[in-house]
């Protein structure tokens, strides 16, 4: 019955997130806090060292069938000599790389929070700001962000409030690679200890095939961040024109600018120009998101007698959000060192061919709705709500949805007989029936796409199928 005034967007539950404000009256306050913390893995997998290994390939070696040192990869073949696996084989027996213990680390977690309220006559305020920095227990992995709030409440006349909140926040995740992309997952699977990170030149290890997994020299070789700057505002007026009405009015602006960067160097690549020089390439996808609301909403409360009280409200809702950017903006090169947030990218690099501009995304969502609550003797309850929600994600016949809640509560603990009934201090039975709906889906989804496949042919024309 709560999620019911939500409509299609109360289907998957809700949540109402509150910030803290000014005090009217209240002396100035300031409060700081800091927290540290350690990141660690809940557990260490246990995994073979070099000696154990060899142990186990050489027996199931000899045991199909074969006889001298069994071959190795990234030192042998299994088409090389007998001389030739066992010289690989003692070449490999010096080395015992733990590759998790290279890989991982005690995180630092550090959380920083400052914070102010005050008044000033009818001006009451609350400002704070907060910079938090958190390592994962793998080696590179962080998350960096900084952010300020301002929170301003006014009171322009007797019957007249005014609030305004605004906030900024940077956030920057420290990527690594996926487990199964390489990292982690290869220092507990394809990276074998019998690999040194380094080889004699003190070139990165890649073995007799340049192909080998190498876990540090894959850490070394990519980079990839996630840059988001965001700002939230809210202004809002409530206006109290007669006794136990109130309207309030509010408009919203959220705009977050995101930046995706990915590095890979040419050593991971293994792609090299004529003179053998490494080839990276770095990438960037850019997204600007902005969300405009806009609401308002009519409060009324009745009070009949003593025994039979009304609450009556009514509102309606506006949302915009426009979503634009870019991808695929790469440049690929010699001098390709880092992501373009490090700043290490010639711009003689850049290769426009393949960078992908779309335009504005624009969505709509318009709402409509109102909620009647009616309680006797305050022990017994009823609502009704009904909501109409219109998406631009929908298609023209299906474009506005009616979501309906009936609902009543009889407040048990309330009752003469539940005094003697120490143990228990609140009772209520609630009923509720409604409906509720998603508008948390992709767009245009009503209308039948169809995809070419060029490589297809029949009849002189491209196969043509439905997605």
């Amino acid at each position: 019955a709560a999620a019911g005034i939500y409509g299609s967007r109360g289907a998957n539950g809700v949540i109402l997130i509150t910030t803290k404000r000014g005090k009217k009256g209240a002396k100035p306050t300031f409060n700081f806090s800091a927290n540290v913390g350690t990141s660690q893995p809940v557990a260490r997998p246990n995994i073979l060292n070099s000696q154990e290994w060899l142990q186990l390939r050489q027996e199931a070696w000899e045991l199909d069938g074969n006889t001298g040192a069994v071959w190795l990869p990234g030192y042998s073949l299994i088409s090389d000599s007998p001389e030739e696996r066992l010289a690989a084989f003692n070449e490999a027996s010096q080395h015992n790389t733990d590759w998790w213990d290279l890989l991982t680390q005690t995180g630092i977690r550090q959380n920083y929070d400052f914070s102010s309220r005050f008044n000033v006559g009818d001006l009451s305020a609350y400002v704070g700001t907060s910079y938090t920095n958190n390592e994962s227990f793998i080696e590179g992995n962080r998350f960096e962000r900084l952010s300020g709030r301002l929170n301003l409440d006014y009171k322009i006349m007797k019957n007249l409030d005014l609030s305004l909140s605004t906030s900024f926040s940077r956030g920057l995740n420290d990527r690594v690679q996926l487990a199964y992309t390489g990292g982690i997952g290869s220092a507990m699977s394809t990276a074998l200890p019998i690999y040194p990170v380094y080889n004699d030149e003190g070139e990165f290890f890649l073995g007799n095939t340049r192909r080998i997994d190498n876990p540090v020299m894959a850490a070394n070789q990519w980079q990839g961040y996630t840059i988001d700057d965001r700002t939230i505002n809210t202004l809002s007026l409530k206006y109290n024109p007669i006794k136990n009405l109130n309207i309030t009015v509010s408009g919203g602006y959220d705009y977050l600018d995101q930046k995706n960067d990915q590095w890979n160097g040419g050593i991971l690549r293994n792609v090299t120009d004529d003179d053998e020089n490494p080839i990276g390439e770095s990438e960037r996808d850019v997204r600007w998101v902005e969300n405009y609301n806009l609401n308002a909403i009519a409060e009324y409360d009745w009070e009949l007698n003593d025994d039979n009280r009304f609450k009556f409200l009514v509102g309606t809702e506006y949302q915009e959000t426009v979503t634009s950017g870019f991808s695929n903006l790469r440049y690929t090169g010699t001098g390709v060192f880092s992501t373009v947030f490090r700043g290490d990218v010639p711009e003689d690099q850049l290769n426009t061919q393949e960078l992908n501009r779309f335009d504005n995304d624009v969505i709509k969502f318009a709402s409509y709705f109102a909620r009647v609550n009616y309680s006797y003797k305050d022990k017994y309850y009823l609502q009704g709500t009904i909501r109409t929600d219109g998406s631009s994600k929908f298609g023209p016949d299906n474009r506005f949805g009616f979501f309906p809640v009936v609902s009543g509560a009889y407040m048990i603990s309330e009752e003469d007989f539940m005094k003697d009934i120490n143990f228990i201090n609140f009772l209520k039975l609630k009923v509720a029936y409604g409906r509720m709906g998603n508008s948390n889906i992709a767009r245009d989804q009503f209308r039948q796409r169809y995809e070419l496949n060029p490589l297809g042919v029949y009849n002189g024309n491209a196969i043509r199928f439905p997605l």
